[in-house]
């Protein structure tokens, strides 16, 4: 027996354990991408902070941790766009010329005019000291987008560098702004466009041709003008933009497919963008921190040559869900050895489901960026999950238990009344407020039926107003004989309660059981008679039966209603039974009447 249970254990086990990580395996698979093989990026777009580095909060990198980025960067790249020209940004183009970069600097413009101004003379600077090298400039980033600048004052710094440097220069702003401002595309020397196709909700599988389309309408709006892609990627984290689905994969895949028409168009582009930016997630989202090709640790996310897999340490966190699934079976069979192999199997499936929710909730708020709000909500969430995931168990349980157990040790059916056998008087008691005459009635004539010999029916209106609703009632009892007594209490205290210890004390003092059903319930006539017998053992202190609606049929809400309350009766209670745990829920119940007095 002992082998039989070990092996069964083993089987189910081990085959739970494979099915989990195969899952895995499957959500973390392996996607094949077109290639590029060429030696270098003509550009990245590159911000320099570091994960605990802010801009706005005035934590800035150092030249040398800049040097470190532009070192890791070069063997990939060939120069690189870049948003500031202060806070040690100005000292970027020595930095990128002496690892044989090239550098297309940025001033950045805002809100505050004498920020700007400052912005402005750096750029002028830097333009006259590298005179020959930087070969092109942007004054302000999406400023127009953001609404913090007219076009005519923008014109006006564009100019203003122009006149004073001879650099050919421009400001980067999205596709629409172009459009709008022909005044604007007059003044630049070349358009930079940022096209951002997860921004404006368009599917992956469209995204490249949406660009190409945006492109093609500004060559065709402005012929002799040169356009330059200022910024262009897709995101590998955040939340969907419409059809839009930021993921690792679909970073990757954008990017190697644009790579592949650009070259194919001689496109001229900087990829937005060369490191992911964690700062950006109190301006943009979880999206605007992970547009990198590295990581904010400065580690590749993808190559740019063969298979891409979205999660790529998925294998530590699968090996964690199929452990802790598999600890949580052993815990279970190990205390329910009375199950048919398919019931171990689908509870302990069920087991490994909810350990692989787990880690893969934890691993979701360990890995993916969030804002602190988020991240607490997640927390919270977790937690409400974790309540959820125990009723799940519960009712999972309660379903194998039902359907899969070897075999039952408290299995009752009802009793046929030995012959000669003494039977105890049972009083039954029917509390009612303001209910439908005709449908208590009903529930009395099927009392009367009752095939047990030795009964009385109490029924107790109390609180109801209208002598119209409970008159029928006391006529019907009168009507039905001695065993029935009607009370109507115009006036009295504690509900349905009240009426049921008011009737305790109108019981005839032969009565050695207490029955109580609700004013609308149809008996069977051996209801009784097919239960009082368990009251022989001395240990039974109450005896519920089950219930169930007698008008469910042709309504499908009823119907439906009807359904999910029998598993009330035929599942919950039957396991609650096996370990003599039953509800008792006031209604097709007798109760020893020693019990309550």
């Amino acid at each position: 027996m002992r082998k039989n249970l070990l092996a069964k254990m083993c089987f189910v086990g081990g085959l739970l354990a494979v099915c989990n990580f195969s899952g895995w395996s499957l959500l973390n698979r392996s996607v094949k991408l077109k290639d590029w093989r060429d030696a270098a990026l003509p550009s990245l777009s590159y911000a320099p902070y570091r994960a605990d580095q802010n801009p706005i909060e005035g934590r800035f990198p150092t030249l040398e941790q800049m040097r470190e980025d532009l070192v890791k960067l070069a063997p990939f790249i060939k120069s690189i766009r870049t948003y500031a020209v202060s806070n040690g940004q100005q000292d970027l183009p020595a930095v990128a010329k002496s690892l044989g970069l090239g550098i297309l600097p940025g001033a950045w413009l805002d809100s505050q005019t004498d920020v700007n101004r400052e912005e402005i003379k750096a750029l002028i600077q830097m333009l006259r000291k590298n005179r020959g090298y930087i070969r092109r400039a942007l004054v302000g980033n999406e400023v127009i987008l953001r609404g913090e600048m007219s076009v005519d004052e923008l014109i006006t710094y564009i100019k203003q560098v122009q006149s004073k440097t001879g650099v050919k220069i421009s400001t980067a702003d999205v596709w629409q702004v172009w459009m709008n401002n022909p005044k604007l595309v007059d003044t630049v020397d070349f358009i930079a466009v940022h096209i951002l196709p997860y921004w404006e909700g368009i599917a992956i599988e469209d995204a490249i041709q949406f660009v190409m389309d945006r492109y093609g309408s500004l060559r065709e709006k402005y012929p002799n003008k040169p356009i330059f892609i200022s910024e262009i990627g897709w995101p590998s984290e955040g939340p969907w933009v419409r059809a839009a689905r930021p993921s690792l994969v679909n970073q990757a895949s954008f990017v190697r497919e644009f790579l592949q028409v650009a070259k194919a168009q001689n496109l001229d582009y900087s990829l937005m963008e060369a490191i992911d930016q964690p700062w950006k997630m109190e301006i943009e989202g979880p999206a605007g921190t992970s547009w990198g090709w590295l990581d904010s640790e400065r580690n590749p996310k993808y190559e740019l040559t063969g298979k891409v897999r979205e999660f790529s340490d998925w294998r530590r966190y699968a090996a964690a869900a199929v452990l802790l699934g598999s600890l949580l079976l052993l815990a279970f069979t190990g205390s329910h050895q009375n199950l048919h192999s398919f019931g171990m199997f689908l509870y302990g499936g069920l087991l490994h489901l909810l350990s692989t929710a787990l880690v893969w909730t934890a691993l979701e708020l360990t890995h993916r960026p969030f804002a602190p709000a988020s991240a607490i909500s997640w927390i919270f969430l977790m937690l409400a999950n974790i309540g959820l995931m125990l009723v799940l168990l519960g009712d999972g349980l309660e379903l194998v238990e039902r359907i899969w157990l070897h075999r039952w040790r408290r299995r009752f059916t009802p009793l046929a009344l030995p012959a000669g056998s003494r039977l105890s008087m049972v009083s039954i008691h029917v509390p009612t407020y303001n209910e439908p005459p005709a449908m208590v009635i009903a529930t009395l004539r099927k009392l009367a039926q009752l095939t047990y010999p030795s009964f009385e029916v109490i029924v107790v209106d109390n609180n109801t107003k209208e002598e119209l609703t409970w008159r029928p009632v006391e006529q019907e009892c009168l009507r039905l004989g001695a065993r029935f007594r009607f009370y109507h209490l115009p006036k009295w205290p504690g509900f349905k309660a009240g009426a049921l210890n008011f009737a305790l004390s109108q019981t005839d003092a032969k009565a050695e059981i207490i029955a109580v059903i609700d004013s609308d319930y149809l008996v069977a006539p051996d209801w009784l008679s097919a239960m009082s017998s368990f009251f022989d053992n001395d240990r039974v202190g109450f005896v519920q039966s089950p219930q169930d609606y007698y008008d469910w049929k042709g309504n499908l809400f009823k119907t439906a209603c009807h359904h999910e309350y029998s598993g009330f009766f035929h599942i919950g209670m039957v396991q609650r039974n096996e370990r003599n745990a039953i509800i008792q829920h006031g209604t097709m119940t007798m109760i020893r009447r020693t019990a309550l007095v």
